[in-house]
């Protein structure tokens, strides 16, 4: 069985760094959904935005690990952005409602 010319430039190491983000990812999503807190979502795409840049250069597999967790955190900070947004209007209702 031969290997296709993708599978070669490939090579067969994982980056820990894209393993990493998604776990980090999966973390955020976590404990955005339990806590509020979004924070993390910014270390996950660091280290997705990292890890691509080494997977390229190293010619290591676990890109789409990577962009899933780019995706993940990008995601996290649009909700974060839309849940700011909602909160601030509704502190500002209420905010007229009392004075």
């Amino acid at each position: 069985m031969e290997l296709s010319a993708l599978q070669l430039r490939q090579g067969t190491r994982w980056n820990r760094l894209a393993l990493a983000s998604l776990v980090l990812a999966a973390l955020a999503t976590t404990i955005s959904i339990l806590t509020g807190i979004w924070a993390l979502a910014v270390l996950a795409v660091v280290a997705g935005h990292v890890s691509l840049g080494e997977i390229w250069l190293k010619e290591e597999r676990g890109r789409w690990l990577a962009i899933v967790a780019l995706l993940t955190g990008y995601g996290l900070a649009v909700a974060a952005l839309i849940s700011m947004v909602f909160f601030t209007e509704k502190v500002e209702l209420f905010a007229q409602l009392l004075g």
